[in-house]
C-alpha cells in the first residue's frame, strides 16, 4: 500500500511540475510533502510507512552507480581540470564544516549535537558514519543531510540561472560538494557534464569530510 503510495505521490508531482513550472520546486520535495500529509493526516506512524517501503533503498544505491556512466563520458574534462576539482571541494568542504562548528560554538552546542551538524554536506551513509565514530545522533545527521540536499535542488539551478552560471564544473562542484547525491539527482535533468562534476565533487568531498570534520569537531571542543 505504502510502495504505491511513494510512486503516486512521485508521479503526480512530475505532472505538477510539468505544467506549473515552478523554478522553486522540485519532484522530490513536492511528492515527499505529500506522503508526509497523508501519514500526518491519516495518523500513520512512520515506523509503519519505512517497514513497507525500506527496500526502495536499495534503488538509491544502483542509482548511485549509474552515475558512473556520465562521470565516464567526461573523464577528460574531468582530468585537465582535477586540480581546480580539488581546490573547489576542498575549499567548500573546509568553509562548510568550521563555519557550521563555529556557529555551534557560538551557541555553546552540547557535543553530539554538534558532531552531528559538522557533516551535514556528506552523503548520508558516509555522514552517518563520520558522526557515529563522534557519538553524534544519527536521527539529526539524517534530517540535517536531507535538508541540505533539499536545499540545494530546489535553490541551486535557479540561482545559476539568475546569477549566469553557465560552466558545467561551476555547476557541478557546487552542487556535489554542498547538497551531494540529491543534488547530483537533480543535474540528471538538466546536463550530463553537471553531473560527471557534480559525481566526481560528490566523493572528493566524502573523502576530505572524512578527516576534517574530526578535526573541526575537537577544534571546537577543545576551545
Amino acid at each position: 500500500m505504502w510502495i504505491g503510495l511513494t510512486i503516486i505521490a512521485y508521479v503526480v508531482a512530475l505532472f505538477v511540475l510539468k505544467h506549473l513550472k515552478v523554478p522553486f520546486l522540485n519532484s522530490l520535495l513536492l511528492g515527499m510533502t505529500m506522503v508526509m500529509l497523508v501519514l500526518y493526516g491519516f495518523d500513520i506512524p512512520y515506523e509503519t510507512y519505512y517497514a513497507q517501503t525500506s527496500w526502495i533503498n536499495y534503488f538509491m544505491q544502483a542509482a548511485v552507480v549509474a552515475l558512473a556512466y556520465p562521470l565516464y563520458e567526461q573523464l577528460p574534462q574531468i582530468r585537465s581540470n582535477l586540480k581546480f576539482i580539488l581546490l573547489s571541494c576542498f575549499s567548500s568542504c573546509f568553509i562548510s564544516i568550521f563555519l557550521t562548528g563555529f556557529v555551534a560554538w557560538l551557541y555553546d552546542t552540547p557535543a553530539p549535537l554538534l558532531a552531528s551538524i559538522i557533516v551535514k554536506s556528506v552523503t548520508t551513509p558516509i555522514a552517518v558514519e563520520i558522526s557515529a565514530s563522534l557519538d553524534g545522533q544519527t536521527a539529526i545527521v539524517v534530517i540535517l543531510v536531507l535538508i541540505a540536499g533539499l536545499t540545494g535542488a530546489t535553490l541551486f539551478y535557479p540561482i545559476f540561472r539568475l546569477l549566469g552560471v553557465k560552466d558545467a564544473a561551476h555547476r557541478g562542484i557546487i552542487l556535489g560538494s554542498l547538497s551531494h547525491a540529491i543534488g547530483t539527482s537533480v543535474s540528471v535533468k538538466h546536463s550530463s557534464k553537471d553531473t560527471a562534476f557534480s559525481s566526481v565533487a560528490l566523493i572528493i568531498t566524502a573523502i576530505f569530510s572524512s578527516f576534517l570534520a574530526p578535526l573541526a569537531y575537537q577544534f571546537f571542543i577543545w576551545i
